[in-house]
Protein backbone atom coordinates (compact mmCIF):
# COMPACT_ATOMS: atom_id res chain seq x y z
CA UNK A 1 0.00 0.00 0.00
CA UNK A 2 0.82 3.74 -0.70
CA UNK A 3 2.91 6.00 1.59
CA UNK A 4 0.82 9.56 1.89
CA UNK A 5 3.26 11.82 0.26
CA UNK A 6 4.62 14.62 2.51
CA UNK A 7 6.58 17.79 2.09
CA UNK A 8 8.79 18.64 4.49
CA UNK A 9 10.46 22.31 4.10
CA UNK A 10 13.77 23.33 5.39
CA UNK A 11 14.69 20.71 7.53
CA UNK A 12 18.16 22.02 6.63
CA UNK A 13 17.51 26.23 6.62
CA UNK A 14 20.13 28.51 5.42
CA UNK A 15 20.96 31.58 8.12
CA UNK A 16 22.30 34.61 6.64
CA UNK A 17 22.83 37.32 9.03
CA UNK A 18 24.44 40.83 9.43
CA UNK A 19 25.56 42.62 12.25
CA UNK A 20 25.54 46.24 13.66
CA UNK A 21 27.80 47.01 16.20
CA UNK A 22 26.34 49.43 18.67
CA UNK A 23 27.36 51.61 21.64
CA UNK A 24 29.70 50.30 23.99
CA UNK A 25 28.55 50.71 27.63
CA UNK A 26 32.18 48.54 28.30
CA UNK A 27 35.02 48.11 26.31
CA UNK A 28 36.14 45.07 28.19
CA UNK A 29 33.97 42.15 26.99
CA UNK A 30 33.89 40.11 30.50
CA UNK A 31 32.47 42.76 32.28
CA UNK A 32 29.35 44.82 33.80
CA UNK A 33 27.43 45.19 29.98
CA UNK A 34 29.58 44.22 27.98
CA UNK A 35 29.88 44.67 24.12
CA UNK A 36 26.39 44.73 22.89
CA UNK A 37 26.05 43.44 19.22
CA UNK A 38 22.60 43.96 17.15
CA UNK A 39 22.07 41.05 14.71
CA UNK A 40 19.29 40.46 11.98
CA UNK A 41 18.74 36.70 10.74
CA UNK A 42 17.14 36.09 7.27
CA UNK A 43 16.03 32.63 7.16
CA UNK A 44 16.64 31.63 2.81
CA UNK A 45 16.87 34.91 1.95
CA UNK A 46 13.75 35.91 4.17
CA UNK A 47 11.27 33.28 2.52
CA UNK A 48 9.73 32.43 5.71
CA UNK A 49 10.78 28.97 5.60
CA UNK A 50 11.65 27.63 9.14
CA UNK A 51 12.05 24.76 11.52
CA UNK A 52 8.29 24.30 13.07
CA UNK A 53 6.15 21.72 12.44
CA UNK A 54 2.36 21.89 12.28
CA UNK A 55 -0.20 19.17 11.89
CA UNK A 56 -0.36 16.71 8.85
CA UNK A 57 1.15 17.25 6.33
CA UNK A 58 4.38 18.96 8.04
CA UNK A 59 4.96 21.84 6.49
CA UNK A 60 7.76 23.73 8.12
CA UNK A 61 7.95 27.32 9.04
CA UNK A 62 8.82 29.61 11.84
CA UNK A 63 6.24 32.05 13.41
CA UNK A 64 6.04 35.19 15.40
CA UNK A 65 7.64 34.56 18.44
CA UNK A 66 10.06 32.10 17.48
CA UNK A 67 13.51 32.32 19.93
CA UNK A 68 16.71 31.39 18.53
CA UNK A 69 19.65 31.19 21.10
CA UNK A 70 23.07 32.13 20.52
CA UNK A 71 26.19 30.76 22.36
CA UNK A 72 29.77 32.09 21.75
CA UNK A 73 32.93 31.25 23.80
CA UNK A 74 31.11 28.34 25.53
CA UNK A 75 28.28 30.70 27.19
CA UNK A 76 25.35 31.91 25.99
CA UNK A 77 25.28 35.28 24.66
CA UNK A 78 21.91 35.93 23.67
CA UNK A 79 18.73 35.69 21.97
CA UNK A 80 16.99 36.24 18.50
CA UNK A 81 13.17 36.41 18.04
CA UNK A 82 11.38 35.76 15.27
CA UNK A 83 9.16 38.43 12.78
CA UNK A 84 8.48 40.25 10.22
CA UNK A 85 10.42 37.46 8.02
CA UNK A 86 13.41 37.72 10.23
CA UNK A 87 15.33 36.89 13.58
CA UNK A 88 16.48 40.26 15.39
CA UNK A 89 18.03 41.15 18.53
CA UNK A 90 21.26 41.97 20.53
CA UNK A 91 24.18 39.39 21.74
CA UNK A 92 26.44 40.69 24.30
CA UNK A 93 30.42 39.70 24.55
CA UNK A 94 30.76 37.65 21.51
CA UNK A 95 34.37 36.23 21.56
CA UNK A 96 36.07 37.05 18.47
CA UNK A 97 38.03 34.50 16.56
CA UNK A 98 35.65 32.02 16.95
CA UNK A 99 32.13 30.64 15.71
CA UNK A 100 28.64 32.07 16.77
CA UNK A 101 26.32 29.20 17.98
CA UNK A 102 22.88 29.04 16.74
CA UNK A 103 19.88 26.65 18.64
CA UNK A 104 16.44 26.69 17.92
CA UNK A 105 14.80 24.60 20.32
CA UNK A 106 11.45 24.79 20.18
CA UNK A 107 10.43 27.57 22.31
CA UNK A 108 10.70 25.16 24.67
CA UNK A 109 14.22 25.86 26.18
CA UNK A 110 14.96 27.06 30.13
CA UNK A 111 18.25 28.39 30.67
CA UNK A 112 20.54 27.22 33.36
CA UNK A 113 21.43 29.36 36.73
CA UNK A 114 24.45 31.57 36.00
CA UNK A 115 27.71 30.47 37.02
CA UNK A 116 28.39 31.70 40.63
CA UNK A 117 32.32 32.60 39.62
CA UNK A 118 31.44 34.61 36.53
CA UNK A 119 28.07 34.81 36.06
CA UNK A 120 27.79 33.52 32.60
CA UNK A 121 25.43 31.02 31.73
CA UNK A 122 26.79 27.64 30.22
CA UNK A 123 24.04 25.75 29.15
CA UNK A 124 20.03 25.08 28.69
CA UNK A 125 17.50 22.27 29.17
CA UNK A 126 14.78 21.62 27.06
CA UNK A 127 11.62 19.45 28.02
CA UNK A 128 9.59 18.11 24.98
CA UNK A 129 7.59 16.08 27.06
CA UNK A 130 4.36 17.91 26.21
CA UNK A 131 3.87 17.85 22.04
CA UNK A 132 0.23 18.70 22.45
CA UNK A 133 0.07 22.07 21.26
CA UNK A 134 3.11 22.18 18.70
CA UNK A 135 6.33 19.88 17.68
CA UNK A 136 9.16 21.42 19.57
CA UNK A 137 12.01 20.58 16.53
CA UNK A 138 15.62 20.78 18.05
CA UNK A 139 17.98 21.96 15.90
CA UNK A 140 21.52 23.44 15.83
CA UNK A 141 24.19 25.39 13.44
CA UNK A 142 27.19 27.45 13.88
CA UNK A 143 28.61 30.19 11.48
CA UNK A 144 30.37 29.42 8.93
CA UNK A 145 32.86 32.30 9.40
CA UNK A 146 34.45 32.97 12.80
CA UNK A 147 32.87 35.74 14.71
CA UNK A 148 35.13 39.48 14.07
CA UNK A 149 33.90 42.73 14.84
CA UNK A 150 35.39 43.66 11.47
CA UNK A 151 32.81 41.47 9.85
CA UNK A 152 28.91 41.89 8.83
CA UNK A 153 27.81 38.74 7.01
CA UNK A 154 27.78 35.27 8.78
CA UNK A 155 26.17 32.30 6.92
CA UNK A 156 25.15 28.91 8.74
CA UNK A 157 22.87 26.29 8.32
CA UNK A 158 20.26 25.14 10.81
CA UNK A 159 20.10 20.88 10.80
CA UNK A 160 18.03 19.47 12.99
CA UNK A 161 18.76 17.37 16.42
CA UNK A 162 16.05 14.91 16.50
CA UNK A 163 13.52 12.76 14.42
CA UNK A 164 9.76 13.20 12.99
CA UNK A 165 8.10 10.22 13.05
CA UNK A 166 4.53 9.29 12.29
CA UNK A 167 2.38 7.15 14.40
CA UNK A 168 -0.65 4.87 13.22
CA UNK A 169 -3.57 4.43 16.06
CA UNK A 170 -7.11 3.58 15.93
CA UNK A 171 -7.86 6.20 18.83
CA UNK A 172 -10.10 8.19 17.14
CA UNK A 173 -8.94 11.58 16.51
CA UNK A 174 -9.48 14.44 19.81
CA UNK A 175 -7.99 12.04 22.16
CA UNK A 176 -4.26 12.44 23.47
CA UNK A 177 -2.10 9.23 23.12
CA UNK A 178 1.14 8.76 25.50
CA UNK A 179 4.34 7.22 24.98
CA UNK A 180 6.65 6.35 27.61
CA UNK A 181 10.48 5.48 27.44
CA UNK A 182 11.52 7.69 25.32
CA UNK A 183 14.35 10.08 25.73
CA UNK A 184 12.31 13.82 26.22
CA UNK A 185 14.73 15.52 27.96
CA UNK A 186 17.24 17.72 25.95
CA UNK A 187 20.70 18.85 27.55
CA UNK A 188 22.88 21.44 26.19
CA UNK A 189 26.36 22.47 27.34
CA UNK A 190 27.35 25.51 25.34
CA UNK A 191 31.44 24.57 25.94
CA UNK A 192 31.10 21.02 24.78
CA UNK A 193 31.59 20.49 21.20
CA UNK A 194 29.35 19.60 18.40
CA UNK A 195 26.67 21.81 20.00
CA UNK A 196 27.11 19.93 23.32
CA UNK A 197 24.05 17.97 23.13
CA UNK A 198 22.42 14.79 25.21
CA UNK A 199 18.95 13.56 26.13
CA UNK A 200 17.78 12.07 28.95
CA UNK A 201 14.60 10.41 30.16
CA UNK A 202 13.09 12.18 33.09
CA UNK A 203 9.96 11.30 34.92
CA UNK A 204 7.17 12.80 36.31
CA UNK A 205 6.11 13.66 39.52
CA UNK A 206 4.26 9.86 39.75
CA UNK A 207 6.72 7.64 38.27
CA UNK A 208 6.43 8.08 34.83
CA UNK A 209 9.26 7.69 33.16
CA UNK A 210 9.98 8.70 29.73
CA UNK A 211 6.31 9.97 28.20
CA UNK A 212 5.53 12.25 25.62
CA UNK A 213 2.26 12.88 24.63
CA UNK A 214 1.85 13.00 20.78
CA UNK A 215 0.45 15.88 18.75
CA UNK A 216 -2.95 15.76 17.96
CA UNK A 217 -1.88 14.74 14.22
CA UNK A 218 -0.19 11.69 15.78
CA UNK A 219 3.25 13.04 14.74
CA UNK A 220 6.01 13.16 17.06
CA UNK A 221 9.62 14.65 18.10
CA UNK A 222 11.92 12.03 19.18
CA UNK A 223 15.09 12.38 20.31
CA UNK A 224 18.24 9.99 19.58
CA UNK A 225 17.92 6.77 20.79
CA UNK A 226 19.69 3.48 20.36
CA UNK A 227 17.62 1.55 22.20
CA UNK A 228 18.50 -1.78 23.46
CA UNK A 229 19.92 -4.12 21.16
CA UNK A 230 18.56 -1.95 18.43
CA UNK A 231 14.98 -2.01 19.81
CA UNK A 232 12.68 0.63 22.20
CA UNK A 233 9.92 -1.18 24.18
CA UNK A 234 7.11 1.33 24.86
CA UNK A 235 3.96 1.33 26.63
CA UNK A 236 1.07 4.01 24.88
CA UNK A 237 -1.77 4.95 27.08
CA UNK A 238 -4.94 7.48 25.94
CA UNK A 239 -7.27 9.01 27.65
CA UNK A 240 -10.03 7.45 25.02
CA UNK A 241 -12.78 5.06 27.50
CA UNK A 242 -12.02 1.67 26.89
CA UNK A 243 -8.62 1.34 25.75
CA UNK A 244 -5.96 -0.64 28.27
CA UNK A 245 -2.12 0.46 28.10
CA UNK A 246 -0.61 -1.01 24.90
CA UNK A 247 2.63 -2.23 24.48
CA UNK A 248 5.03 -1.54 21.13
CA UNK A 249 8.37 -1.72 20.11
CA UNK A 250 10.16 1.01 17.54
CA UNK A 251 13.96 0.70 16.39
CA UNK A 252 16.61 2.81 16.54
CA UNK A 253 15.62 6.97 16.42
CA UNK A 254 18.98 8.91 14.51
CA UNK A 255 19.57 12.12 14.19
CA UNK A 256 17.12 13.69 11.28
CA UNK A 257 14.97 10.85 11.16
CA UNK A 258 11.97 11.06 8.78
CA UNK A 259 9.38 8.06 9.41
CA UNK A 260 6.18 9.00 7.53
CA UNK A 261 5.24 4.91 7.12
CA UNK A 262 3.65 5.42 10.60
CA UNK A 263 4.66 3.45 13.58
CA UNK A 264 1.78 1.10 14.38
CA UNK A 265 -0.12 1.74 18.04
CA UNK A 266 -2.87 -0.46 17.37
CA UNK A 267 -5.15 -1.77 20.11
CA UNK A 268 -7.75 -4.52 19.27
CA UNK A 269 -10.67 -3.28 19.63
CA UNK A 270 -12.46 -6.12 17.89
CA UNK A 271 -13.51 -4.06 14.97
CA UNK A 272 -11.17 -5.36 12.44
CA UNK A 273 -12.04 -6.98 9.26
CA UNK A 274 -10.27 -9.48 7.93
CA UNK A 275 -9.73 -9.02 3.91
CA UNK A 276 -6.96 -12.09 3.40
CA UNK A 277 -5.53 -14.81 4.70
CA UNK A 278 -3.71 -17.73 3.15
CA UNK A 279 -3.20 -19.73 5.80
CA UNK A 280 0.73 -19.07 6.48
CA UNK A 281 0.62 -16.62 8.69
CA UNK A 282 0.33 -13.77 6.30
CA UNK A 283 -3.57 -11.97 7.39
CA UNK A 284 -4.90 -8.72 6.18
CA UNK A 285 -6.86 -6.67 8.62
CA UNK A 286 -8.77 -3.35 7.47
CA UNK A 287 -10.57 -0.74 9.38
CA UNK A 288 -13.89 0.63 7.08
CA UNK A 289 -14.23 4.65 6.11
CA UNK A 290 -17.16 5.93 8.82
CA UNK A 291 -19.40 6.84 5.66
CA UNK A 292 -19.38 6.13 1.61
CA UNK A 293 -17.46 8.64 -0.14
CA UNK A 294 -18.70 11.75 -1.53
CA UNK A 295 -17.53 14.68 -3.74
CA UNK A 296 -18.44 17.65 -5.13
CA UNK A 297 -16.54 19.81 -8.26
CA UNK A 298 -15.54 23.59 -7.07
CA UNK A 299 -15.12 23.14 -3.47
CA UNK A 300 -12.07 23.87 -1.65
CA UNK A 301 -11.94 20.37 0.02
CA UNK A 302 -14.54 17.98 -2.54
CA UNK A 303 -14.00 14.62 -0.93
CA UNK A 304 -15.46 14.01 2.26
CA UNK A 305 -17.13 10.92 3.86
CA UNK A 306 -20.83 10.36 4.32
CA UNK A 307 -21.80 11.91 8.01
CA UNK A 308 -23.25 8.35 8.82
CA UNK A 309 -22.87 4.99 7.83
CA UNK A 310 -26.30 4.85 6.53
CA UNK A 311 -26.59 8.49 4.79
CA UNK A 312 -26.75 8.06 0.75
CA UNK A 313 -27.81 10.95 -1.77
CA UNK A 314 -29.15 8.23 -3.95
CA UNK A 315 -29.67 10.43 -7.07
CA UNK A 316 -26.85 12.57 -9.42
CA UNK A 317 -26.61 16.15 -10.04
CA UNK A 318 -22.68 17.36 -10.81
CA UNK A 319 -23.99 20.58 -9.19
CA UNK A 320 -24.27 19.24 -5.93
CA UNK A 321 -22.88 16.70 -3.34
CA UNK A 322 -22.62 12.99 -5.31
CA UNK A 323 -22.46 9.43 -3.97
CA UNK A 324 -22.56 7.53 -7.48
CA UNK A 325 -19.18 6.97 -9.22
CA UNK A 326 -17.99 5.33 -12.36
CA UNK A 327 -15.65 2.50 -11.85
CA UNK A 328 -11.77 4.40 -11.40
CA UNK A 329 -12.82 8.02 -11.16
CA UNK A 330 -12.47 8.65 -7.68
CA UNK A 331 -8.71 7.93 -7.60
CA UNK A 332 -5.56 9.29 -9.88
CA UNK A 333 -4.28 12.61 -9.70
CA UNK A 334 -6.91 14.61 -11.82
CA UNK A 335 -10.08 12.26 -10.56
CA UNK A 336 -13.40 13.26 -12.56
CA UNK A 337 -16.15 11.41 -11.22
CA UNK A 338 -18.62 12.15 -13.62
CA UNK A 339 -21.13 9.50 -15.05
CA UNK A 340 -21.13 9.08 -18.60
CA UNK A 341 -23.88 6.81 -20.22
CA UNK A 342 -23.07 3.16 -21.20
CA UNK A 343 -25.36 3.83 -24.36
CA UNK A 344 -23.89 6.62 -25.61
CA UNK A 345 -21.31 5.37 -27.08
CA UNK A 346 -19.47 8.47 -28.38
CA UNK A 347 -19.39 9.95 -25.06
CA UNK A 348 -18.85 7.27 -23.18
CA UNK A 349 -15.56 6.19 -25.80
CA UNK A 350 -14.41 9.92 -25.40
CA UNK A 351 -14.40 9.29 -20.85
CA UNK A 352 -13.13 5.85 -21.19
CA UNK A 353 -10.09 6.69 -23.21
CA UNK A 354 -8.60 9.30 -20.22
CA UNK A 355 -10.10 7.16 -17.65
CA UNK A 356 -7.16 6.36 -15.01
CA UNK A 357 -7.32 2.41 -14.57
CA UNK A 358 -6.22 1.89 -10.64
CA UNK A 359 -9.04 2.24 -8.72
CA UNK A 360 -6.99 1.05 -5.61
CA UNK A 361 -5.04 4.41 -3.94
CA UNK A 362 -7.58 7.11 -3.50
CA UNK A 363 -4.41 9.32 -2.97
CA UNK A 364 -6.88 12.35 -2.17
CA UNK A 365 -6.44 12.25 1.52
CA UNK A 366 -5.22 15.73 1.55
CA UNK A 367 -8.69 16.90 0.15
CA UNK A 368 -10.88 15.40 2.56
CA UNK A 369 -13.08 18.02 4.42
CA UNK A 370 -12.68 16.18 8.04
CA UNK A 371 -9.09 17.15 8.66
CA UNK A 372 -9.48 13.95 11.09
CA UNK A 373 -9.39 11.54 8.12
CA UNK A 374 -6.05 12.94 6.34
CA UNK A 375 -3.26 11.27 8.51
CA UNK A 376 -4.47 7.54 6.91
CA UNK A 377 -4.04 6.28 3.69
CA UNK A 378 -7.25 5.15 2.07
CA UNK A 379 -7.89 2.68 -0.94
CA UNK A 380 -10.61 0.19 -1.98
CA UNK A 381 -10.85 -3.46 -1.56
CA UNK A 382 -9.29 -5.83 -4.55
CA UNK A 383 -12.23 -8.52 -6.13
CA UNK A 384 -10.27 -11.61 -4.10
CA UNK A 385 -10.48 -9.12 -0.56
CA UNK A 386 -14.28 -8.47 -1.22
CA UNK A 387 -14.78 -11.85 -1.60
CA UNK A 388 -13.13 -12.45 1.46
CA UNK A 389 -15.05 -10.34 3.47
CA UNK A 390 -18.51 -11.41 2.29
CA UNK A 391 -17.97 -15.02 2.05
CA UNK A 392 -14.60 -16.44 3.77
CA UNK A 393 -15.34 -15.57 7.47
CA UNK A 394 -17.24 -17.11 9.59
CA UNK A 395 -17.94 -15.41 13.51
CA UNK A 396 -17.61 -17.10 17.34
CA UNK A 397 -19.36 -20.18 17.29
CA UNK A 398 -20.19 -19.83 13.88
CA UNK A 399 -22.11 -17.07 13.67
CA UNK A 400 -22.25 -15.09 10.42
CA UNK A 401 -20.98 -11.85 9.64
CA UNK A 402 -22.94 -10.69 6.80
CA UNK A 403 -26.22 -10.10 7.20
CA UNK A 404 -28.24 -8.51 4.07
CA UNK A 405 -31.54 -8.26 6.24
CA UNK A 406 -30.73 -4.73 7.88
CA UNK A 407 -32.15 -0.95 8.75
CA UNK A 408 -30.34 1.82 10.15
CA UNK A 409 -32.30 4.25 11.33
CA UNK A 410 -34.95 3.32 9.39
CA UNK A 411 -32.20 3.09 6.10
CA UNK A 412 -32.02 -0.28 4.60
CA UNK A 413 -28.88 -1.68 4.49
CA UNK A 414 -26.56 -4.84 4.43
CA UNK A 415 -24.72 -5.11 8.07
CA UNK A 416 -20.84 -6.47 8.23
CA UNK A 417 -19.80 -7.21 11.58
CA UNK A 418 -16.08 -7.43 13.03
CA UNK A 419 -14.15 -10.36 12.93
CA UNK A 420 -14.69 -10.48 17.17
CA UNK A 421 -18.72 -10.17 17.19
CA UNK A 422 -20.00 -12.07 19.42
CA UNK A 423 -23.42 -10.37 19.77
CA UNK A 424 -26.76 -12.14 18.86
CA UNK A 425 -29.63 -11.25 16.23
CA UNK A 426 -32.63 -13.24 15.30
CA UNK A 427 -34.40 -14.06 12.20
CA UNK A 428 -31.46 -12.60 9.67
CA UNK A 429 -32.89 -9.36 10.29
CA UNK A 430 -30.88 -6.63 12.32
CA UNK A 431 -32.17 -3.26 14.08
CA UNK A 432 -29.42 -0.82 14.38
CA UNK A 433 -28.39 0.36 17.47
CA UNK A 434 -25.28 2.68 18.68
CA UNK A 435 -23.84 -0.45 21.04
CA UNK A 436 -23.59 -2.19 17.88
CA UNK A 437 -21.48 0.23 15.58
CA UNK A 438 -19.66 1.38 18.96
CA UNK A 439 -18.93 -2.27 18.93
CA UNK A 440 -17.66 -2.08 15.22
CA UNK A 441 -20.62 -3.21 13.08
CA UNK A 442 -20.60 -1.20 9.34
CA UNK A 443 -23.79 -0.49 7.97
CA UNK A 444 -23.42 -0.35 3.89
CA UNK A 445 -27.04 1.47 2.97
CA UNK A 446 -28.95 -0.24 -0.07
CA UNK A 447 -28.48 2.77 -2.39
CA UNK A 448 -28.81 0.90 -5.64
CA UNK A 449 -27.21 2.49 -8.36
CA UNK A 450 -27.42 5.18 -11.05
CA UNK A 451 -28.72 3.56 -14.34
CA UNK A 452 -31.04 1.22 -12.02
CA UNK A 453 -32.89 3.54 -9.80
CA UNK A 454 -35.43 0.55 -8.96
CA UNK A 455 -32.71 -1.42 -7.03
CA UNK A 456 -32.95 1.76 -3.99
CA UNK A 457 -33.35 -0.23 -0.95
CA UNK A 458 -33.00 -3.40 -2.13
CA UNK A 459 -29.42 -4.15 -3.13
CA UNK A 460 -26.26 -2.07 -3.04
CA UNK A 461 -23.18 -2.09 -4.92
CA UNK A 462 -19.79 -1.24 -4.17
CA UNK A 463 -16.83 -0.66 -6.32
CA UNK A 464 -13.53 -2.82 -5.80
CA UNK A 465 -10.40 -2.29 -7.60
CA UNK A 466 -10.32 -4.76 -9.86
CA UNK A 467 -11.18 -4.47 -13.70
CA UNK A 468 -12.77 -7.11 -15.41
CA UNK A 469 -11.74 -9.45 -18.05
CA UNK A 470 -11.36 -8.00 -21.54
CA UNK A 471 -14.08 -8.81 -23.99
CA UNK A 472 -12.94 -8.45 -27.39
CA UNK A 473 -16.28 -8.57 -28.66
CA UNK A 474 -17.29 -5.80 -26.42
CA UNK A 475 -16.14 -2.29 -26.55
CA UNK A 476 -16.86 -1.32 -22.82
CA UNK A 477 -14.57 -2.04 -19.77
CA UNK A 478 -16.10 -4.02 -17.30
CA UNK A 479 -14.37 -3.78 -13.49
CA UNK A 480 -16.10 -5.93 -10.80
CA UNK A 481 -18.06 -4.65 -7.91
CA UNK A 482 -19.34 -6.11 -4.64
CA UNK A 483 -23.22 -7.07 -5.19
CA UNK A 484 -25.04 -7.14 -1.66
CA UNK A 485 -28.92 -6.96 -1.87
CA UNK A 486 -31.43 -9.61 0.27
CA UNK A 487 -29.72 -12.86 -0.36
CA UNK A 488 -25.95 -12.41 0.58
CA UNK A 489 -23.12 -10.71 -0.99
CA UNK A 490 -20.97 -12.16 -4.16
CA UNK A 491 -18.92 -10.02 -6.70
CA UNK A 492 -19.95 -9.31 -9.99
CA UNK A 493 -18.86 -8.08 -13.02
CA UNK A 494 -20.14 -4.08 -13.86
CA UNK A 495 -19.89 -2.14 -16.85
CA UNK A 496 -17.67 0.64 -15.88
CA UNK A 497 -19.64 3.66 -16.42
CA UNK A 498 -22.35 2.37 -13.97
CA UNK A 499 -22.35 4.55 -10.92
CA UNK A 500 -21.83 3.05 -7.67
CA UNK A 501 -21.19 3.38 -4.41
CA UNK A 502 -17.54 3.71 -2.82
CA UNK A 503 -16.84 2.97 0.98
CA UNK A 504 -13.22 3.05 1.12
CA UNK A 505 -10.58 1.18 3.51
CA UNK A 506 -6.83 1.40 5.10
CA UNK A 507 -4.83 -1.04 6.93
CA UNK A 508 -5.29 -1.92 10.67
CA UNK A 509 -1.88 -3.04 10.58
Amino acid sequence: MKKMTCFVMALAMALGFTQCKKEQANANSNEGEGNKVAITLKVNGGNNNGSRVEVYPPYVWFESGDVILVASGGRYVGQLEYGDGGFSGEITNPREGEPLYFYFLGNKAVLNEPSYSDGYVYGCTVDISDQTEWLPVISYSKSEEYYSSNNSSYHATLNNMCALVRFDSNVPFGNTITINNMKNKVVVDFRLGNGGFSFEKISDEYGNTGEIKLHPSRWAILLPDEGVDGVITSTATTNAEGYSPLQFTMGPIDYDMFNDDGIGIVWDRGDTFTVSDDGQGNVKKIYFAPGNLQYKSGETYPWRFAEHQWDYIGSYDESSWVDYFAWGTWTGNDPDPKIVSNYDWEAYQEWSSSLNWNAADFTKEYLLADESQRGYDWYTLSKDEWDYLLNSRTGVDGIPLCVPGTTANGVACVILFPDAWTGTYYGGVVEYTAAMQDAGAVFLPKAGNYNNPDYVGQSCYYWSSTMGDVDPYNPFPYAYCANLNGYGGYLSSFSAAEGCSVRLVRDAQ
